[in-house]
C-alpha cells in the first residue's frame, strides 16, 4: 500500500505545473530617480509574454512610501500602446518607507500567449514613489522598456520607451489554478496507469500461508 501511495504521489507531481520563472526584469539596474503615484496620478510599466500560457505569480516594484496609505497594482491589457482593459488586481504588500522592492501577489491572473500587458500602480490613499532607471536593458522573454503615466486617473496616458520603471514580473507556465496541460495527462496515461495497474494487481494477490 505504501508503494502504491508513493507512486501515485509521484505521478501527481508529474502532472503539476512548473515553478515560477522571470519573464521580465530590470530591478538590477541603477536607480536614477522616482515617479510619484497618488490621487489621480497613476504610473504603469509594460511587459509581454512569449508563446506560453502563464499564471501570474508576482510583480515586484521598487517603491517607497511618501505619505502613508494604500498602494494598488492592477493588470491591464494593451490598447494602442497604452493600458486598455482591467484584468485584475494584485495582492498588495506593505510598502517600505525607503526605496526597496515591494512584492505584489499575482492573485491567479492568467497571462495569454504573445500578449502585451501593463502593470498600473495607483494610490487610493497616500502617496508613493516608483523608481526608474536610465538604462533600457533588462532580462526575460517579455522585457520591454516602455512605461506610462496619467494625471487624470487613466482618462489619458503619456507613454515613453526610454528611462523605464524598475520592475520584475514572475509567472508560472500553465493554466490558472494548477490545472495540468493536456500533455501532462498524456504522460500520466502513458507511464502512470500501467504502473498503478500493476501495483493494484500485486496488492490483490493472496498472501502465502506460513
Amino acid at each position: 500500500m505504501f508503494r502504491f501511495l508513493t507512486v501515485a504521489a509521484g505521478l501527481a507531481a508529474l502532472s503539476c505545473g512548473a515553478s515560477a520563472i522571470t519573464i521580465s526584469d530590470n530591478l538590477g539596474n541603477a536607480v536614477a530617480s522616482t515617479e510619484f503615484v497618488g490621487g489621480d496620478t497613476w504610473v504603469a510599466g509594460e511587459f509581454a509574454t512569449d508563446g506560453t500560457l502563464y499564471t501570474l505569480s508576482s510583480i515586484t516594484l521598487l517603491l517607497e512610501t511618501e505619505t502613508p496609505g494604500t498602494a494598488r497594482l492592477d493588470l491591464y491589457t494593451d490598447n494602442a500602446s497604452k493600458p486598455g482593459t482591467l484584468l485584475g488586481t494584485l495582492i498588495s504588500p506593505s510598502i517600505p518607507s525607503t526605496l526597496l522592492p515591494a512584492v505584489f501577489g499575482g492573485n491567479g491572473i492568467a497571462l495569454q500567449p504573445n500578449s502585451l500587458y501593463w502593470a498600473v500602480l495607483s494610490a487610493p490613499s497616500g502617496g508613493f514613489a516608483w523608481g526608474w532607471t536610465e538604462s533600457s536593458s533588462g532580462t526575460g522573454a517579455g522585457f520591454l522598456h516602455a512605461w506610462g503615466a496619467t494625471d487624470d486617473a487613466g482618462a489619458s496616458w503619456f507613454t515613453s520607451d526610454i528611462e523605464p520603471l524598475l520592475m520584475n514580473v514572475s509567472a508560472t507556465p500553465g493554466p490558472v489554478d494548477g490545472v495540468p496541460e493536456p500533455g501532462s495527462f498524456g504522460l500520466l496515461a502513458f507511464f502512470g496507469l500501467p504502473v498503478l495497474a500493476l501495483l493494484v494487481r500485486r496488492s490483490r494477490a493472496p498472501r502465502s500461508v506460513r
